[in-house]
């Protein structure tokens, strides 16, 4: 887990949610249980699509590691920026190895020390 050293912030980390493709996606904030994301870009298709999970494939990329798992969405909202699509929500993980919700605890830990003053 070499990546994970030293400061970390949530723009370090990248997002990929699996709805026909990968689609790229902000976090907007991270727990041990769970990821509150969104997706800017989003054509009606995908939107409908997601819309219509329960459960979605997710790729966490650290910059070094890569964390696969399956989340459960727990909340989802659609709205228009500027012409397109944009999905904000909340997903738990549900399907997640021992090694990688290591993994994820210690990216939680290192935001909030990088966050303290």
């Amino acid at each position: 887990m070499s990546s994970l050293k030293g400061k970390m912030s949530k723009e370090s980390l990248r997002l990929q949610v699996d709805v026909s493709g990968f689609l790229e996606g902000t976090i907007l904030n991270i727990s041990h249980s769970g990821i509150g994301f969104e997706i800017e870009d989003v054509n009606p298709l995908q939107v409908e699509e997601f819309l219509l999970k329960e459960r979605v494939y997710v790729k966490l990329d650290t910059g070094g590691d890569e964390i696969f798992m399956e989340c459960r969405i727990v909340w989802t909202n659609v709205t228009e920026r500027e012409g397109l699509m944009v999905v904000r929500g909340g997903m738990d993980f549900d399907l997640i190895s021992g090694q990688d919700r290591m993994k994820i605890i210690a990216i939680v830990e290192k935001l909030r020390d990088s966050a303290a003053p």
